[in-house]
C-alpha cells in the first residue's frame, strides 16, 4: 500500500482543488466586495460634483448691533465661498457655475445638484432689521437634483441644502437676536435712567412727605398760637370794658370832685380867718413847689429815658420792617427796650409820687385849683372816650383772632381733602382776619394818641397838663380850704400813681399786642409806623413834662404870690369848708372807681401775658412752617426733576422699543422663526423609492437569468460545431434559443412590474428596447464565458455578478465607492444597463447612448469570443480522433 503524498494529491486533483477553493470563496468574494464598496459613502461626498449657482448682491442692514455705521453684507459670496472652498468628506464638491451650464452638467448627469443662490437673496436676509416689519421677507435657497441619476443623491441634496439652509437662518437670526439684545441693552439704560429718577422722585417726594409733615405741625402750632391769641385778647377786652367801667365812675369821682372844688372855691374866697395859717403854708407851698420843681426834674429825665426806649422800640420796629428773619433776635431785644420803657415810665411814677407830695405840700390850696381840676376833668373825659375806643379796638382785635383761629382750624382739619381753590380761599379768609387785626392794632394806636392828646388844642393829657400849669400859676388865689385839699390831692396822687402802674403795665402789654399781632399779621410796616408815633409820643411826653417842669417852677414863683393873696382865701375859707363835704363824696367816688380799675387791671396783664405766650407759640408755629414749606419746596422741586428724568427715561425706552400690529408681528415672527428656506427641486422626480432602485434590480434579474440558462443548457450546439458551416453562423444559431428566452424573460419582468408593481416608467417603450438589448448582451456574455471556458465560465460569470453590483452605483453614487470600483464601473456592462434604466424610469436621457454602445460592444465581443471557442473547439476535435458512441451521446444533449 503506497503511502499519501500531498503534491501528487494535488497533481493528481488540481482541478477539482481548484473548483473546491472556488466555490468556498464565493461568500467571501460577494460579502467582501459589497461591504467594501458600501463602507463609507457618506464621508465620500466630496467625491460627488455639484454646482453652485450665485446670482446674490450685497445688501446693507437698516441697522447694526453697535450702533455704528451699517456694513454691506453678502450672504450669496459668503456661501458660495464657503461650500467651494470646503474640504469636508460629507459635503459634496462644489463648483461656481452660471445658470445655463449648470442646468446643463445636471441634466447630463456630470453633476449631481445645484444650487441656486436667488438675486435679493442677502437683501431678504438683512430684511427683518427693516423699519416696516411689512418688508420683512424669507432668504429663499434652491436645489435641485435628478432622479435620472440617482435618487439617493437627491435624498443627499435635500439634506445637504437644509443644513445649508440651517446654517444661515442660525447666522441670520444670530445677527437679528444681536440687535435685539443690542435693542434690549438701550431699552435697559433708558430704563435705568428712569429708575433714577423714579429714586429721585421717591427722594423728592419723601422730603415734601416729611417737609409737608414739618408744615402741618406748623401750622397746628400755629392754630394753637392763634387760639391763645384770640384767648388772651378776649381776656384783654374783657379787662379794657372793666377798665372802661372804672375809667366812667372816676369820671364821676371827678365831677363830684369838681362841683366840691367849686363850692370849696367860693367858701374859700370868703375863708380869711386862717389868713395867717395860709400864709404859713404859702410858706411851705413854696418849699414844697421847690421839692416839686426838683422831682419834676427827675420825671423829666425818666421821659428822656422813656423817649429813649421807645426810639430803641421804633429801631426794632424797623428791623422787623426790613425782614421776618431776624424777628427773634429784635424780639428778644425788646423786653430790654421795654424794660428801659418800664425804668422811664416808673420815673414819671417817681414825679407822680413827688407832685403828690407836692401837692401835700400844696395843702394850703389854692383857688385856681378849682380851674385845674375841671380842665383834669375835661382831660379825664377825653381819656374816657380814648379808653371807650380802645375796648372796641380790642374788641375787634378778638374778632380777627377768632376768625384767624377758627381759619386755621378749618385748613388744618381739611388741608388734605381741600383743592387748591378751597385752599386760596381760606387763606383770603385768614388773609382777612390779619386785615381785622390790623385795623383793631390800628384803632389801638388811634386811641393812644387820642388819650395822648394834643397841646395846642388842649386835648387828652396835654390838655390835662396845660390845666395842672393853670392849677400852678392860679395857686395866688388858693381858699382856706387848702388843707381839706391837700387829703384829697394825697389821695389822688395815690390813684395817680396806681393809675400810672396801670398805664405802665397797659403800655407793656399793649406793646407786646403790638408786637404779637403785627407777627400774626406780617404787618412790620404798620407795626414800624405805630412804633414811631410811640417814639413821637414819648418825646412829645418828655416836652411836656419839661413844661410840668417849667410850670413846677412857676407854681414855686406862684406860692410867694400866695401870701399876699391870704385876705382873699380867708374870705373863702367857709365855702372851702362847704365844699369840702362835697369834695370828700366825690373823693369816695374816685376811690371806688380806682379800686374797680385796680381790680380790672390784674385782668388786663394776664390777657396780655396769654397775648405774649399765643404770639410767642404762633412765631414758633410760622417758622417751622416756613422750614416745612422750605423742604416742601425743595422736596417738590427734587420730585419734579424726578419726575422729568424718570419721562426722558421712558420716553427713550419707548422710542427704542418697537410697536407691532397683530399682521406686523405675524408676519414678522414667520420671517424671523425660519429666515432662510431651501426649495427642493428634483428633475424628473421619481414618486417612491422603488423607482430609483428598480433599474438596479432589473439589470441583476437580466444577468441572472442569463446565467440561469446556461446553468441548464449548454453554450453551443456540438452538431452544428462539427458541421461544415462557418463558425460564425454557429456561434449566433447557439446564440439565438438564448437570446430568445432572455427577450422573454425581460418582455415578462416588465410586464409584472408594470401592471403588477404599479411602476410606471417616464418611457415605456425606451425602457423595453433598451431591456430587450440588455438581455441579449446578458445572454451573448454568458454564453462567450460558457463555451470558451466551461464550468469556469460560470464561475466568472458569478463572479461578474458581485463587481457589478458593487461598481454600479445602483444606491449610492459609484463616486462615493473606492477607487477600484470606479476604476472597473467604466467596463462594465451591468453598469450602463443601470444608469440608462434610471433615465427611462425617471426621465432624462443620462446614459442611455453610452448604455446602448457599451452593450452592443459587449454584444459583439461576446459573439466573437463564441466565434472563437467553435474555431478551438473544431481544431482539437480534428486533432483528436472520433469515436462513435461518443458522438452518440452529444448528439443527445439539450437543443432547440
Amino acid at each position: 500500500m503506497r503511502s499519501f503524498s500531498l503534491p501528487d494529491f494535488v497533481r493528481t486533483h488540481r482541478r477539482t482543488l481548484i473548483v473546491i477553493v472556488g466555490i468556498a470563496l464565493i461568500p467571501l468574494i460577494y460579502a467582501g466586495s459589497l461591504i467594501w464598496s458600501n463602507e463609507d459613502p457618506t464621508h465620500r461626498l466630496d467625491h460627488i460634483n455639484a454646482a453652485i449657482v450665485n446670482s446674490d448682491q450685497a445688501a446693507t442692514p437698516a441697522t447694526t448691533s453697535d450702533g455704528e455705521p451699517a456694513e454691506a453684507v453678502d450672504l450669496g459670496a459668503t456661501l458660495t465661498e464657503k461650500l467651494v472652498d470646503s474640504t469636508e468628506s460629507n459635503n459634496f464638491s462644489w463648483h461656481e457655475m452660471s445658470a445655463e451650464e449648470a442646468q446643463s452638467e445636471l441634466e447630463s448627469g456630470k453633476v449631481l445638484a445645484v444650487l441656486d443662490i436667488p438675486e435679493g437673496f442677502s437683501a431678504a436676509a438683512v430684511s427683518a432689521g427693516g423699519d416696516n416689519p411689512l418688508d420683512a421677507a424669507i432668504a429663499r435657497l434652491s436645489i435641485t437634483t435628478n432622479d435620472g441619476a440617482n435618487i439617493i443623491v437627491g435624498n443627499i441634496a435635500s439634506t445637504v441644502g437644509t443644513t445649508v439652509a440651517d446654517e444661515l437662518a442660525a447666522e441670520v437670526s444670530d445677527e437679528y437676536l444681536r440687535n435685539v439684545y443690542v435693542g434690549f441693552t438701550d431699552i435697559h439704560e433708558s430704563v435705568s435712567e428712569a429708575a433714577d429718577g423714579a429714586t429721585e422722585l421717591n427722594d423728592g417726594a419723601e422730603q415734601a412727605r416729611t417737609g409737608s409733615g414739618e408744615l402741618v405741625v406748623g401750622l397746628s402750632q400755629l392754630r394753637e398760637g392763634g387760639l391763645t391769641l384770640a384767648d388772651g385778647s378776649a381776656t384783654l377786652a374783657d379787662g379794657a370794658s372793666q377798665v372802661d367801667a372804672g375809667v366812667q365812675q372816676l369820671n364821676t369821682g371827678l365831677a363830684t370832685a369838681n362841683s366840691g372844688a367849686q363850692e370849696l372855691s367860693t367858701g374859700a374866697a370868703t375863708a380869711n380867718a386862717g389868713a395867717q395859717q395860709l400864709n404859713t403854708g404859702a410858706a411851705t407851698a413854696n418849699t414844697g413847689a421847690q421839692e416839686l420843681s426838683a422831682k419834676l426834674a427827675e420825671a423829666s429825665s425818666g421821659a428822656q429815658a422813656l423817649s429813649a426806649g421807645a426810639a430803641s422800640a421804633n429801631s426794632g420796629a424797623q428791623q422787623l420792617s426790613a425782614g421776618l428773619a431776624e424777628l427773634n433776635a429784635q424780639t428778644s431785644a425788646l423786653p430790654t427796650k421795654l424794660s428801659e420803657l418800664s425804668t422811664g415810665v416808673s420815673a414819671v411814677s417817681g414825679g407822680a409820687t413827688a407832685l403828690s407830695e407836692g401837692a401835700t405840700t400844696l395843702a394850703t390850696g389854692s383857688r385856681t385849683v378849682a380851674d385845674g381840676a375841671e380842665s383834669l376833668s375835661t382831660g379825664a373825659d377825653q381819656a374816657y372816650a380814648g379808653a371807650q375806643q380802645l375796648s372796641t379796638g380790642a374788641t375787634e382785635l378778638a374778632s380777627g383772632t377768632s376768625q384767624l383761629s377758627s381759619g386755621l382750624d378749618s385748613l388744618l382739619a381739611n388741608y388734605d381733602s381741600l383743592t387748591d381753590e378751597q385752599r386760596k380761599q381760606t387763606l383770603g379768609e385768614l388773609a382777612a382776619g390779619g386785615q381785622t387785626l390790623d385795623s383793631g392794632a390800628g384803632t389801638l394806636s388811634a386811641s393812644a394818641a387820642t388819650l395822648a392828646g394834643d397841646e395846642a388844642q388842649g386835648t387828652g393829657l396835654a390838655g390835662l397838663q396845660a390845666g395842672i400849669a393853670q392849677v400852678a400859676s392860679g395857686a395866688t388865689s388858693a381858699a382856706d380850704g387848702a388843707d381839706t385839699l391837700q387829703a384829697k390831692s394825697s389821695e389822688l396822687a395815690t390813684g395817680a400813681g396806681q393809675a400810672a402802674d396801670g398805664v405802665s403795665t397797659l403800655s407793656d402789654k399793649l406793646d407786646e399786642l403790638v408786637t404779637a399781632v403785627s407777627t400774626a399779621s406780617t404787618g412790620a410796616t404798620d407795626l414800624a409806623s405805630g412804633t414811631q408815633s410811640l417814639a413821637d409820643g414819648a418825646s412829645t411826653l418828655a416836652s411836656g413834662t419839661q413844661q410840668l417842669s417849667t410850670g413846677a417852677s412857676t407854681l414855686a414863683t406862684g406860692t410867694q404870690a400866695l401870701a399876699d393873696g391870704t385876705s382873699t382865701l380867708a374870705t373863702g375859707t367857709q365855702s372851702l369848708a362847704d365844699g369840702a363835704s362835697s369834695l370828700a363824696t366825690g373823693r369816695q367816688t374816685l376811690a371806688d372807681g380806682a379800686s374797680t380799675l385796680a381790680q380790672s387791671t390784674p385782668k388786663l396783664a394776664s390777657g396780655a401775658s396769654d397775648l405774649s405766650s399765643g404770639a410767642t407759640t404762633l412765631a414758633d408755629g410760622t417758622a417751622d412752617a416756613e422750614s416745612g414749606g422750605t423742604e416742601l419746596n425743595e422736596g417738590i422741586t427734587q420730585l419734579a426733576d424726578g419726575s422729568r428724568t424718570l419721562a426722558d427715561g421712558l420716553d427713550d425706552g419707548v422710542a427704542d422699543i418697537p410697536s407691532y400690529t397683530d399682521a406686523q408681528a405675524d408676519h414678522l415672527a414667520g420671517v424671523t422663526s425660519a429666515p432662510v428656506e431651501i426649495t427642493k427641486t428634483r428633475l424628473n422626480e421619481v414618486p417612491a423609492y422603488g423607482y430609483g432602485l428598480a433599474p438596479y434590480f432589473m439589470t441583476l434579474g437580466l444577468w441572472v437569468g442569463a446565467l440561469a440558462f446556461y446553468l441548464m443548457f449548454p453554450p453551443l450546439r456540438e452538431r452544428l460545431v462539427l458541421g461544415r458551416q462557418p463558425a460564425i453562423v454557429v456561434a449566433v444559431r447557439s446564440f439565438a434559443p438564448g437570446a430568445l428566452l432572455g427577450a422573454v424573460q425581460s418582455l415578462l419582468m416588465l410586464t409584472i412590474v408594470r401592471f403588477g408593481l404599479g411602476l410606471e416608467p417616464a418611457d415605456m417603450l425606451g425602457l423595453v428596447a433598451l431591456a430587450l438589448l440588455t438581455s441579449v448582451t446578458f445572454v451573448a456574455v454568458n454564453q462567450a464565458f460558457n463555451a470558451l471556458l466551461g464550468p469556469p465560465g460560470r464561475f466568472l460569470a458569478l463572479i461578474m455578478i458581485v463587481l457589478q453590483l458593487s461598481s454600479a452605483g445602483g444606491t449610492y453614487p459609484v463616486e462615493t465607492a473606492p477607487a477600484f470600483f470606479q476604476l472597473i464601473h467604466s467596463w462594465l456592462p451591468l453598469n450602463y444597463a443601470v444608469t440608462a434604466f434610471r433615465s427611462l424610469v425617471a426621465g432624462g436621457s443620462i446614459g442611455i447612448g453610452e448604455a446602448y454602445g457599451m452593450l452592443t460592444v459587449w454584444l459583439v465581443a461576446a459573439l466573437t469570443l463564441t466565434t472563437l471557442s467553435i474555431v478551438l473547439k473544431r481544431r482539437r476535435h480534428r486533432l483528436t480522433p472520433a469515436r462513435p458512441e461518443a458522438v452518440g451521446a452529444r448528439e443527445l444533449a439539450p437543443s432547440i
